[in-house]
């Protein structure tokens, strides 16, 4: 009888261990690709610093405290993680501390897309997922919002969704829509949406939006950043179109505007040759208003600049070199338009051109080269235009091309010139 006993106790174990196994391994979960909620073979890691909970009757895993779940090309960290390979699904969300704080919000990752959330249930047949308190980047741009559908093909629906450029976790400037369609690499679509900045709605308002978000070179809108300024009033900078014309150059037209009256447009293009030259130009006009209309510190002001940075490669011509820095434009263009405090308290300008040759084979070189100097404080202008120099470098005219020993004394007369 207790032979029988003992032998029940053993065969019954080994039955437990083997279904303990074929269930989870260490820090693995693999589910039988026979059955209906099979995860297709693959496996899933997972592991936590505090605690692992694993309840086999309701077949879950519990993660407590910086907790990992990683599956195929995901990634999800959290403070607290439920796996549920009933349902295939997993479930994230961050713990409250002592003070009442949450911490360890889920980030969960998905190929080169990282996702800041709330909470997050992601079922890993389907590859369909729900997202509350959501914040993600696609492209130069972040969205927000409230609550994210995200479908087996990555495209995603959000509900009370903000676009902006504003890196904050509260943005100071957003586009703001109650419903958004997300397609990645694509383009995102809105319904009715308008301009909110900080978070006062403007009456910019749009009956839909389409934005693209291509990772290749491509025109579109450039979204403006919202600031204040004390001499000229709240304002939104940097808006605009930028053009992308071919593999070789680009454009963007910028605006700034004020609310009390003072704008700007710039212009700038960068072009680049590989093997060749490259470099940027831009051109500045602004019309700068400080105080109010009538008073005693009232001041209406036309400004412009101009940069112009040209390189040239040493691999296009080996004996011809042309590059040239420009910086010029009206005295009080720095004061007013620049957000750089490096360049606000510059009161000089200085521009060089230079061309320089040499002959193959010969002794000549030529070099030429335009000069400008500014200083701001004083509206003093110098200009070199042009300053040339052409030279024949040392060589000595009387050597005989076979030489029998020593040389004679008229051998040693060498030459120059420079001019």
């Amino acid at each position: 009888m207790l032979t029988k006993t003992i032998q029940r106790f053993i065969f019954t174990t080994i039955l437990y261990f083997i279904c303990s196994v074929s269930l989870y391994s260490q820090d693995s979960l693999l589910v039988d690709s026979s059955s209906n909620n099979s995860f297709i073979n693959s496996e899933v890691h997972y592991f936590a610093t505090d605690s692992t909970i694993v309840l086999l009757n309701q077949k879950k895993v519990l993660l407590y405290h910086e907790a990992q779940v990683n599956y195929e090309n995901i990634e999800l960290r959290a403070e607290h993680i439920i796996l549920d390979w009933n349902e295939n699904t997993v479930y994230a969300t961050g713990l409250k501390d002592s003070l009442g704080q949450v911490q360890g919000s889920p980030i969960f990752k998905e190929g080169d897309k990282t996702y800041y959330c709330e909470t997050i249930l992601y079922n890993f047949n389907s590859k369909k997922g729900k997202i509350k308190g959501m914040k993600t980047q696609d492209g130069d741009g972040y969205i927000h919002g409230n609550e994210l559908k995200k479908q087996a093909d990555n495209s995603m629906f959000i509900q009370k969704s903000k676009y902006t450029t504003c890196s904050a976790d509260e943005p100071h400037f957003y586009i703001g829509a109650n419903k958004l369609k997300i397609i990645p690499g694509n383009k995102i679509i809105t319904g009715p949406a308008n301009l909110v900045v900080a978070n006062i709605p403007s009456p910019l308002f749009i009956p839909f939006g389409l934005f693209p978000i291509q990772d290749k070179q491509s025109s579109g809108l450039l979204i403006p950043s919202y600031g204040y300024s004390e001499n000229r009033g709240y304002n939104l900078r940097n808006g605009g179109w930028y053009f992308a014309i071919n593999d070789y150059i680009d454009m963007a037209i910028r605006g700034d505007i004020y609310t009390l009256g003072s704008w700007k447009l710039k212009t700038q293009s960068t072009y680049k040759k590989r093997y060749a030259y490259d470099g940027q130009f831009s051109l500045s006009y602004a019309k700068n208003i400080t105080g109010e209309t009538g008073s005693v510190d009232y001041q209406e002001q036309q400004d412009f600049y101009i940069k112009w940075n040209h390189s040239q490669s040493a691999k296009a011509h080996p004996n011809r070199r042309f590059t040239a820095n420009v910086n010029a434009g009206s005295s009080q263009y720095n004061k007013y338009n620049q957000t750089n405090s490096n360049e606000y308290l510059k009161n000089t300008m200085v521009s060089t051109i230079s061309y320089s040759h040499s002959w193959p084979g010969k002794p000549y070189h030529l070099n030429v080269n335009l000069k400008h100097d500014q200083n701001t404080s004083t509206n003093s202008i110098n200009l070199e235009l042009p300053r040339v120099s052409f030279g024949v470098n040392r060589f000595y005219p009387f050597v005989r091309k076979i030489s029998s020993g020593k040389k004679k004394w008229y051998e040693t007369i060498s030459m120059s010139y420079s001019g």
